[in-house]
């Protein structure tokens, strides 16, 4: 589990929902895929002329993804003085230590990827939590419940 200290305070995180990596060794390719289905049948795809040596060697995978790269900002052009024709020029403040082509930097960190889940089951867990460890009576858990689902299909 991260929290503020093992990660910092913003990541740049993207969403991905492809679980599933495949290599098509023969041709070179790599694709994401949702599931390992979708995953096995490009693969397939590929198999019309026969099996290839790279294909019977074993070098064509599919693999789970369960990590990506997230970035952890920790400093951005906006903490700093924006030198421009108003500024003196001895101006002491201090400019962007950075190339100004960079609005932020930070440091690429490997973060596990969430994983789908089954929303019924989900939801059922999170009324018993709230219910047990939360003193939530089963009326108002589910309706912290209900109030996030409706706020995530507004998303």
């Amino acid at each position: 589990m991260y929290n503020k200290d093992t990660m910092g305070t913003a990541l740049k995180i993207k969403f991905h929902d492809s679980q599933w990596v495949a290599y098509d060794a023969p041709n070179g390719d790599t694709e994401t895929f949702a599931t390992y289905e979708e995953a096995k049948a490009w693969l397939d795809e590929g198999n019309d002329e026969g099996i290839s040596e790279e294909t019977e060697r074993g070098y064509s995978y599919i693999a789970k993804i369960t990590h990506r790269t997230a970035m952890e900002i920790t400093d951005t052009k906006e903490n700093y003085h924006q030198h421009d024709d108003s500024c003196p020029d001895d101006c002491d403040k201090e400019a962007w230590p950075y190339d100004d082509d960079f609005d932020y930097v930070g440091q690429v960190h490997m973060v596990p990827v969430i994983e789908a889940i089954d929303s019924d089951a989900f939801g059922k867990a999170i009324v018993e939590e709230l219910r047990i460890n939360w003193s939530f009576d089963t009326e108002t858990a589910l309706m912290v419940l209900n109030g996030a689902e409706r706020r995530m299909k507004e998303k």
